[in-house]
């Protein structure tokens, strides 16, 4: 029976292979999924993969923003052939029938390649405990370490200088053709940084080091050797293409975790370099590790300070962009509060009257959390505010928001958005729902009901005719607009708040002032997620239309 895999790639643009052991193979939110995408944008369980005779055929869930298979969102369901590239909101993947890994390990039992475990003096911690001079104090028969050189290392040589410095160590203590110091990236496993190098034959020569060793020093914490000889190749390609005769790679451990490597090699195998040079190396290593490590921190504290100072900005300047004013619209009342669970985020609403008896109401959700989603929010905001002084209908205004997060909007993110236009003598609300919660009215009887949904959210596939809907607003109607923050905050325990338990909350208070309805909503929120604090941005919008006419306000 044939195998199939999916190759993953989620929103932050990192890919990973998943097989598929079994079927029915379910993608959701929900962390029983075979498939967990963390989206608030993705149904608990959005679709399903099933083996039919046939071949293989993926079923949308009943999904709210549906299923995209080449570009295409799916009627229900649709075949799928080794290739397709499918699309749930911010994450796509693609069908294969096998895969193999980027990265070739080598064998641990192969001929031409050694390894050695790691000392306890590789790892600074250890060295400050035992002392330096202990640590250092060269074994039988190997190099002495220029102890103070190493302590000049540690203490006083600035960046650039301590690459500088590491690779002259290194070249005094074993010589070397070419040596690289190569940091590893903890988010990209495959992306490797050389942050020194240093090669006498070509300076400016293509840096080639063998993925495969590489990964086996991060994950083992060992040591490699690798020589070639006529009698037997060298293990890896790589180390072909390399040129190199004979090589060492030691790793650069700080605290427990292998956070690089100092790699060298020698064209020649006529000197090949043995145990004894990595026993050399690993205490200045282990001193080099803690250095880098150093500067590490003290460049993400400098980088934190400016980033804390540029956030802060962010955050007024996203505050100045949301309804500052208050709003005078005859016989209605009107409330909106946004709160980002980060310094900035992506939720976003607004009331703007564009003529006498006529108001204009949005709530929208960008897919993400902080910076990202926040500068989408503004670009949004912008085109809408730009596309109302043309006095365009609702249909014609979405289809232009549309077009705009087409261009603006990277692929995999997306905008839900309600746009609705309400009319103060008539009390209709026109409006088009792209791929947001529906809003929910509430009668002065305390009976709820929401309004229909029309079409998918913004950027999941081009959509060209947007359809409007009408709901005529009653005397005494309340309106509530929100986003999934609200409904999806879970308390320890993992339970949500959920729709039906803010549905109930509200009802109960339908009488009060919209302020306070939404004051004590949002204490009941807090109390309920408990020291969990807010997970996604929550964003909330209250409208009545009064018994009688009566002013309005805006509070934030």
């Amino acid at each position: 029976m044939e195998k199939y895999f999916l190759q993953v790639e989620d929103r932050s643009g990192k890919v990973s292979v998943l097989s598929i052991s079994r079927f029915p193979f379910t993608i959701g939110r929900h962390p029983d999924n075979d498939l967990v995408i963390q989206d608030s944008s993705v149904s608990k369980q959005h679709a399903i993969l099933r083996r039919l005779s046939e071949g293989l055929v993926i079923v949308d869930n009943d999904s709210l923003n549906g299923v995209i298979v080449n570009g295409e969102r799916i009627d229900r369901k649709k075949m799928l052939h080794p290739g397709d590239m499918v699309g749930i909101c911010s994450t796509r993947f693609k069908l294969k029938h096998s895969a193999s890994p980027e990265i070739t390990l080598v064998s641990k039992h192969s001929p031409s390649t050694s390894y050695f475990p790691a000392r306890g003096s590789w790892d600074p911690a250890q060295t400050l405990t035992l002392g330096l001079p202990q640590v250092l104090a060269p074994r039988k028969n190997d190099a002495a370490p220029n102890f103070q050189g190493l302590l000049k290392l540690l203490l006083d040589a600035p960046q650039p200088e301590t690459y500088e410095q590491i690779i002259n160590l290194v070249e005094e203590t074993v010589p070397f053709e070419r040596c690289y110091v190569i940091l590893f990236d903890k988010d990209l496993p495959d992306r490797i940084n050389v942050i020194a190098k240093r090669a006498h034959e070509n300076p400016h020569a293509e840096v080639i080091v063998s993925k495969g060793i590489l990964r086996r020093v991060e994950e083992s914490c060992e040591a490699v050797v690798v020589r070639a000889d006529e009698r037997n190749c060298a293990p890896t390609e790589s180390f072909i293409r390399s040129g190199a005769g004979t090589a060492i790679c030691v790793p650069l451990i700080a605290g427990g975790r292998v956070t690089g490597v100092i790699y060298l090699d020698r064209l020649s195998s006529s000197e090949p370099l043995s145990q004894k040079d990595i026993d050399a190396l690993g205490p200045l290593a282990g001193i080099a590790a803690l250095k880098i490590e150093n500067l590490r921190l003290l460049h993400a504290q400098i980088a934190y300070e400016i980033n804390q100072r540029d956030m802060d900005l962010a955050k007024e300047i996203q505050e100045g962009l949301l309804p500052q004013d208050t709003i005078s619209f005859p016989g209605y009342t009107i409330d909106g509060y946004t709160c980002p669970c980060q310094q900035v985020g992506g939720d976003y609403f607004d009331f703007l009257t564009e003529e006498i008896g006529s108001l204009t109401v949005v709530i929208g959700d960008v897919s993400g959390k902080g910076l990202p989603s926040a500068l989408y929010m503004a670009c949004v905001r912008s085109a809408l505010h730009a596309h109302l002084e043309d006095g365009v209908d609702v249909r014609m205004l979405m289809s232009r928001l549309e077009r705009h997060a087409q261009k603006a909007f990277r692929s995999y993110h997306f905008l839900t958005l309600f746009l609705g236009r309400l009319e103060s003598q008539t009390g209709i609300l026109t409006y088009c729902n792209a791929g947001h919660l529906p809003p929910v009215v509430l009668r002065p009887n305390g009976e709820a009901f929401e309004l229909e949904a029309t079409e998918p959210a913004l950027n999941i596939i081009p959509w060209k005719d947007f359809r409007c809907h009408e709901y005529r607003i009653l005397p005494g109607e309340l309106v509530l607009l929100y986003t999934d923050g609200l409904t999806e905050a879970e308390n320890p325990s993992g339970e949500q708040f959920g729709e039906e338990r803010l549905i109930s909350f509200v009802r109960e208070r339908r009488g009060k002032e919209l302020a306070t309805i939404r004051r004590e909503l949002l204490a009941e929120i807090d109390s309920f997620t408990g020291d969990e604090g807010p997970g996604d941005d929550r964003t909330l919008v209250l409208l009545r239309r009064a018994e009688a006419p009566s002013g309005g306000t805006l509070q934030n």
